[in-house]
């Protein structure tokens, strides 16, 4: 039976000691801080893979650098947005890097052209993925689950990746939208996913329930911004993803900063937060709450399902008057009349 143990960084050397002497760290999966945006470091010993660098400015190749033993192997750019991409000319820059997967997609923005022009400079091997090729890396491998092909559609062509070891599987799965994963569901090629990079940063265009529910995993990690202003993640992405796997956790990386997750050689999983808070314990309401209030200057910032409380932030600029306001559960019964704080 595999085990989850705990390790905040806070204790995280004392920890590791104790873990050195139960079982040797395998593989460790880094999902980078970098605000509103996807990094991803795989550390297998000598070898590490890259998915992603995050916006530009974001210091994915200053993170990385405390982990590569030499070269950086394998650098994967899920697609071309710039909040994937922004940070890979400075890892380009900085490391030898062997192998870069992309989609085959391009985009005219100064950050892909800085992105291009940096591994091209590079001289790395480029491969173009597409669906049952494998990533290797060692002798770990990466199974391609996305795209087949390419579409009009910029998310729609997000690498999505598998990865097994020790017992525990892993997706990272983009920026793909909730019609990639039905297509993947159908296809009948989805793992039953311990832990699960959500897609898109929470955004209600993924995370489907019926995507979620086929691979029902054990911890939910969401790569957002804090305060951003699309309102990533979602109410709604939150609670499907408790009714798919109730009792599941979740970190943010807005509120955990960096998380990592390693996984020994006698199957055992252990994670670290760079800020030393605890998972979210997934619920689910029968309801759940709208994903935006009415008013258009305000946003859902934070939602405590457990205390049963809604954070609301004001995203506009001018003062805004929430008296009269009544939230609801959807049932017309049970309610609370709004307050706030105002700066």
């Amino acid at each position: 039976m595999r085990t989850l143990a705990v390790a905040l960084l806070t204790v995280a050397t004392v920890c590791l000691m104790t873990q050195a002497i139960i079982g040797k760290t395998v593989v460790s999966v880094h999902f980078i801080d970098v605000g509103q945006g996807d990094a991803i470091l795989i550390d297998y010993g000598q070898y590490e893979l890259l998915i992603d660098g995050g916006p530009e400015g974001s210091t994915v190749a200053g993170y990385v650098e405390r982990y590569v033993n030499g070269v950086l192997d394998v650098v994967v750019a899920t697609h071309m947005d710039a909040d994937h991409i922004g940070g890979l000319d400075e890892v380009f820059d900085d490391f030898v890097v062997q192998d870069l997967w992309v989609n085959g997609s391009s985009a005219t923005t100064n950050v892909y052209d800085s992105f291009r022009t940096a591994y091209v400079a590079e001289g790395c091997v480029v491969h173009t993925a597409r669906r049952a090729e494998t990533i290797e890396l060692g002798d770990l491998r990466l199974e391609i689950l996305h795209p087949a092909a390419l579409s009009a559609e910029e998310n729609e062509n997000s690498i999505v990746t598998a990865l097994a070891v020790y017992g525990w599987s892993f997706l990272f799965t983009g920026d793909i939208d909730q019609s990639v994963e039905n297509d993947l569901r159908l296809q009948g090629i989805l793992p039953n996913a311990d832990i699960l990079k959500v897609a898109h940063h929470g955004s209600n265009a993924s995370s489907a329930s019926t995507f979620l529910e086929a691979i029902s995993p054990r911890i939910s990690v969401i790569s957002v911004g804090a305060t951003n202003q699309y309102g990533h993640p979602v109410v709604d992405v939150l609670n499907r993803i408790g009714c798919a796997a109730e009792g599941s956790w979740i970190f943010r990386t807005d509120v955990h900063g960096t998380v990592i997750i390693s996984v020994d050689d006698e199957g055992k999983a252990y994670y670290t937060t760079e800020k030393g808070v605890d998972p979210i314990v997934a619920g689910c309401s029968s309801s759940a709450p709208p994903v935006q209030p009415p008013h258009t200057g305000f946003e859902i910032y934070r939602v405590e399902a457990v205390a049963e409380c809604i954070t609301l932030r004001n995203a506009g600029s001018e003062p805004a008057d929430l008296g009269g306001w009544w939230i609801s559960d959807g049932e017309g019964t049970d309610g609370a009349e709004a307050s706030h704080e105002t700066g």
